[in-house]
């Protein structure tokens, strides 16, 4: 038996039709996703850290950064490492130039307000 289901229009459905990637952290509270979007030649994937709170509040999200594209390779309970491509416009040529790099993002607990993102040496 056949069962017709229509399309949804709600915006949340919407939105989370773009998620193209979502990795579960070690923490039972905290996970990193990405949706896509803009021009997927140049940083067209968007990156977050989610954290999860009491039920009732839901998840609270970080927006860490475009690229185009992300590999989580080491986590540990307060912070996760990402291999990163990411492009921009060479000022004086006008082309893009594309470089990868490994940024490190602080996994901090619910009440924060802000999460530390900086580059691994």
């Amino acid at each position: 038996m056949k069962t017709q289901i229509a399309a949804v229009e709600d915006a949340m459905d919407q939105a989370a039709a773009s998620v193209n990637k979502v990795i579960f952290l070690d923490r039972s509270d905290a996970k990193l996703f990405s949706t896509v979007g803009g021009d997927p030649a140049m940083n067209g994937e968007y990156v977050f850290l989610a954290l999860m709170g009491e039920p009732a509040q839901g998840w609270k999200v970080f927006r860490i950064g475009d690229f185009n594209s992300w590999e989580l390779v080491e986590q540990s309970s307060d912070r996760a490492v990402l291999f990163v491509s990411r492009s921009a416009i060479d000022q004086p040529t006008g082309e893009i130039v594309t470089y990868e790099q490994r940024i490190a993002v602080d996994v901090p607990k619910y009440e924060a307000t802000q999460v530390n993102v900086s580059p691994v040496r």
